[in-house]
């Protein structure tokens, strides 16, 4: 899940490490593995990508868009052709080798990746619920900042329909998976 650190922060939590190799092991031992906003870096990093800054961070609600041919990987079809998901973060992966690149937004080209039929990497939050939008910005909102792809606390919290949209989409996330793993990937 998400995460205040950078994967890129070792020196500083050690733990990281451990977390780096127990998700390579997990891939390599042909789990299902999801992985969200820092545990989709985590997994990038894991395989072989890297994690840096992106050009913008992207706070707030915004569009994902499929990439061109993500429809035909089985975990690209649960994914509409674009959509309005939660975004908090200020990073960006690059998509490891062997992966297929799956959705992006008009602020961070590398939104999710997919390797093979059960392993799949979102940077953005489909997890999120009303509830936990507002902890997150009782706990946060003074640090989010402004920038082109930053909204205001206000915005993030207006329209909850929002985030029963978000359910749908995890609900969507979770059967692809669960479907692909039921397959005997």
């Amino acid at each position: 899940m998400g995460g205040p650190m950078s994967v890129n922060d070792e020196a500083q939590f050690p733990w990281l490490i451990e977390e780096r190799r127990l998700v390579s092991s997990a891939v390599k031992a042909g789990k299902t593995v999801l992985g969200i906003c820092l545990g989709a870096q985590m997994m990038a990093k894991a395989l072989g990508g890297a994690v840096s800054k992106n050009r913008e961070r992207e706070i707030g609600w915004f569009n994902v868009s499929r990439v061109d041919g993500a429809e035909n990987h089985p975990l690209g079809t649960c994914f509409p052709a674009s959509g309005e998901v939660f975004h908090w973060h200020g990073e960006t992966f690059t998509i490891p080798p062997g992966a297929t690149h799956l959705l992006r937004s008009e602020a961070c080209e590398n939104q999710a990746f997919a390797l093979g039929r059960n392993v799949l990497a979102l940077q953005f939050h489909c997890e999120m619920t009303t509830e936990a939008i507002h902890e997150m910005l009782e706990g946060d909102a003074d640090g989010i900042g402004t920038g082109r792809f930053v909204q205001t606390p206000e915005e993030m919290r207006d329209r909850p329909e929002r985030a029963a949209r978000l359910s749908l989409l995890l609900d969507a996330v979770l059967s692809a998976l669960a479907a692909e793993t039921a397959r005997g990937v």
